[in-house]
C-alpha cells in the first residue's frame, strides 16, 4: 500500500481567514518576530501543521475504526465547495455567515438588532477558541499546572515522532487530548461541547463596528477570552476587518444582539488585545 501523502491542515480556518485576504487569496501578516513588517503569504500555506488533524496508527485515541480505515487500500476524496477545500464540516457556511452579518449590522438604524443565528455563531466562536495556536486558556493553564512543564524536557527523537512539530512528551499529549475533544464535538459530546452549552445559557454577543481608518487585525489565535480592567471577562473574536464579536454575560430572555459603532482610539486598544493574545503573527486588512 503507497503511503498517506501528508496534508496540511489549518487550525485557523482558510474561509475564516477569507474576510482578510486579497488579491489571489493572499494576506497581509505581520510576524511576531518581526514587529512592524508586513508580508504576503497565501491563506493555503498559513495557519497550519501539517497533518495535525489526522488520526495515525499507534496514536493512544486510534480506535479500530480508525485502523480499518488506515490500512485500507481505498481512494481518498476530497471535498469542495465554490472552490474551496472543506477543512471541516464547521466551515461550510461561513462566507455565507459573514456576508448575513455584515449587510445586518452594517445596515442597521438602531444600536441593537434582532438576534439571530446564535447557535451557530456560538458553536464557531467556541470551535475556533479550542482551535487556534494557543487552544482555550483554561485548558491550557490547567494542562500545563497539572503536568507541572516536566513533560516539556522529555525530548522526542525526530525519527520518533508522530508529526515533526510535536518534540516533547508535552506536545504530544496535548495534541492527543485536543484531538480527542473536536472528535468528540463533532459529536456533540465532550467537555468542548459541554462549554458550548454553557455558554448558550448564560452569553451573548455584542458586535463592534469600526468606522475610522484603522480596522480590526485578527491573528493565529483569532477567539480567546481576556479579563477587562473590571475584573470581567470578555470573549472575543473578530469577524471581519470592521467587524469585532465580543462575547459576554447575557440578560435573562435577552434576544437581541448590541451593536455599537466605536472609535479609532477604541480599535486600536482592541487590536493592542488581540496581538497580546497572539502566538506566532497577525493579519492585517
Amino acid at each position: 500500500m503507497n503511503e498517506t501523502q501528508a496534508k496540511y491542515h489549518h487550525l485557523v480556518p482558510q474561509t475564516y481567514m477569507s474576510a482578510w485576504a486579497h488579491g489571489n487569496g493572499t494576506l497581509n501578516i505581520e510576524f511576531l518576530r518581526s514587529p512592524g513588517e508586513i508580508v504576503e503569504r497565501n491563506k493555503e500555506r498559513i495557519a497550519g501543521i501539517t497533518d495535525f488533524h489526522s488520526i495515525k496508527a499507534g496514536m493512544p485515541i486510534c480506535t479500530e475504526s480508525d485502523a480499518n480505515i488506515i490500512f485500507e487500500p481505498i481512494l481518498s476524496y476530497i471535498v469542495e465547495y465554490e472552490d474551496n477545500v472543506l477543512e471541516s464540516p464547521l466551515e461550510n457556511n461561513w462566507a455565507l455567515q459573514v456576508a448575513k452579518i455584515e449587510s445586518t449590522l452594517l445596515n442597521a438604524s438602531n444600536d441593537s438588532i434582532a438576534m439571530f443565528d446564535r447557535e451557530y455563531l456560538m458553536k464557531f466562536f467556541i470551535a475556533l477558541d479550542w482551535r487556534g495556536f494557543s487552544s482555550n486558556q483554561f485548558f491550557e493553564k490547567m494542562y500545563k499546572n497539572l503536568t507541572s512543564n516536566l513533560l516539556g524536557n522529555i525530548e522526542i527523537p525526530l525519527n520518533e515522532r508522530i508529526l515533526p512539530s510535536l518534540e516533547t512528551a508535552l506536545d504530544e499529549i496535548r495534541h492527543f487530548l485536543l484531538l480527542n475533544f473536536y472528535r468528540q464535538y463533532l459529536n456533540d459530546t465532550g467537555v468542548i461541547f459541554k462549554e458550548m452549552i454553557a455558554n448558550l445559557k448564560h452569553t451573548n454577543f455584542h458586535f463592534f463596528i469600526a468606522d475610522g481608518p484603522t480596522k480590526f487585525i485578527t491573528s493565529d489565535s483569532p477567539a480567546f477570552t481576556y479579563m477587562r480592567e473590571d475584573k470581567n471577562l470578555v470573549g472575543l473574536l473578530p469577524i471581519t476587518p470592521r467587524i469585532l464579536m465580543a462575547k459576554g454575560k447575557c440578560k435573562k430572555d435577552d434576544n437581541i444582539y448590541y451593536v455599537t459603532h466605536i472609535t479609532d482610539k477604541a480599535v486600536k486598544n482592541y487590536n493592542d488585545i488581540i496581538r497580546s493574545n497572539a502566538q506566532e503573527f497577525i493579519i492585517h486588512s
